[in-house]
């Protein structure tokens, strides 16, 4: 499972997260198709815009949504709960082989 984690610029997702997929996005289609991901974006506006853009990548990627994703404006340590129930809640990264 793909544990995404973003912070929003302008509504979009950032570059560094962007340039990631950007890389590895054809090297990992094929052996990571039907994988769970869970997003957890972070913002201090808007952030529709950066999991919309995240979804689409993961969707590109026909990675499969296991948990709503979490979106929180402000404090991070507000939302400190919220981050945890993600985390256990999602299963494991990596497959048993």
């Amino acid at each position: 499972m793909t544990h995404d984690s973003t912070s929003d610029t302008r509504g979009r997702a950032a570059g560094s997260l962007k340039h990631f997929f950007d890389q590895i996005y054809y090297l990992v289609l094929e052996a990571t198709a039907g994988r769970p991901y869970a997003l957890y974006v972070h913002g201090n506006s808007d952030r529709a815009g950066a999991v919309s853009g995240v979804e689409t990548i993961a969707t590109g990627l026909m990675r499969k949504r296991v948990h709503e994703p979490l979106s929180i404006v402000g404090e991070v340590d507000a939302a400190r709960e919220a981050c945890c129930e993600l985390g256990t809640t999602a299963p494991p990264i990596w497959p048993e082989d």
